[in-house]
């Protein structure tokens, strides 16, 4: 799939509760994909079933101070961000209370700008709100996110 092709068949919308089934299944497979022999075996399915379930999923769609964007191409699902708005624990800049709290893209599709389009709209969302600046949340073990 080019990027044209992208441009038409994208769709980012943002998550409800009804959507935890289909977030849940697409983080636990996404932070797999992610994760999958940076960290140990146990490490990673206490992870998804901990962070990534149903449960904590819905807890997250419920949560006023967390928007989740999930991102669709011909109705599959590739994709999702989340803003949270909370104080970040930084030294340089306590102003800051919006973070880019998740971001993640099946790989199939990595290149093909879906992350910058999430990045803007997530950056939209969090303006409108009265937060000019976003934190990224980003794990160390994750290479691919620097």
């Amino acid at each position: 799939m080019n990027l044209a092709d992208i441009e038409r068949k994208l769709i980012i919308s943002i998550a409800s509760e009804k959507d935890v089934f289909r977030l849940s299944k697409l983080a636990a497979k996404l932070f797999y994909q992610t994760y999958v022999g940076n960290i140990s075996s146990d490490t990673l399915e206490s992870y998804i079933t901990e962070d990534f379930g149903m449960a904590q999923q819905l807890t997250e769609l419920s949560n006023p101070n967390i928007t989740t964007l999930l991102v669709e191409v011909e109705n599959v699902l590739v994709g999702y961000a989340q803003l949270r708005l909370k104080q970040i624990p930084l030294a340089v800049d306590v102003d800051i209370t919006a973070e880019l709290g998740r971001i993640y893209i099946d790989k199939s599709c990595h290149g093909l700008g879906i992350g910058r389009k999430l990045i803007s709209r997530l950056l939209v969302i969090a303006c409108e709100m009265f937060h000019d600046k976003m934190w990224p949340g980003v794990c160390e073990r994750n290479r691919s996110a620097w």
